[in-house]
């Protein structure tokens, strides 16, 4: 049987430096100057110096872009990674994604979040969200294969992206730096 036409793409994240620069083909300097000079897609982790990850599909994206003269773009002197705030509404259905492991949809996600927190979030409230969070790239969606449990329907199903895991961890960070040497005496919690 062929298969004619048919495109497959493998998703990977690239962990530091070393395995960016073996997927581009060129040392780890080649791959670092590229991220300042050609804004290369590359994420840094918060708190964590000189940490970084990429994903293959924005890599891909990224060299299709550059061919020719389009990389040509003024270099970045004073470049600062862009950091990414989410609110507390984003956080916690990025939570309940990654705690619905594969199975992350609107319904499944509302429940997760009113059995770990016992708050009701409408589901229109959770899509708008999810459309958000989409639209910024911090999650992606695809729809499942029709179910015969659920009347040939299928669902459209959310996972976190590399960009959706630096800005929770830096949401993290940033919540517990203010939160840091804080404490409810028993008579304030009252």
């Amino acid at each position: 049987m062929a298969y004619v036409g048919l495109h497959f793409e493998i998703e990977m994240e690239l962990q530091g430096w070393k395995e960016i620069a073996a997927y581009l083909g060129v040392t780890e300097r080649t791959a670092q100057n590229r991220a300042n000079d050609r804004r290369m897609p590359v994420h840094h982790l918060p708190g964590q110096k000189g940490r970084v990850f990429a994903e293959t599909k924005e890599l891909d994206a990224w060299k299709k872009f550059t061919e020719g003269e389009a990389w040509k773009l003024p270099p970045f002197e004073q470049h600062k990674p862009i950091e990414l705030r989410i609110s507390e509404m984003e956080a916690v259905i990025l939570y309940a994604i990654s705690h619905c492991a594969g199975n992350a949809y609107g319904v499944s996600i509302s429940d997760t979040i009113q059995e770990r927190t016992s708050d009701e979030v409408a589901l229109g409230t959770i899509y708008a969200t999810l459309d958000r969070l989409e639209t910024t790239g911090l999650v992606r969606s695809q729809w499942s294969q029709p179910n015969s449990e659920r009347s040939g329907r299928r669902k459209r199903l959310f996972e976190i992206t590399g960009g959706g895991r630096a800005a929770l961890v830096a949401y993290d960070t940033r919540l517990m730096r203010i939160r840091a040497g804080w404490c409810l005496s028993p008579k304030e919690a009252r």
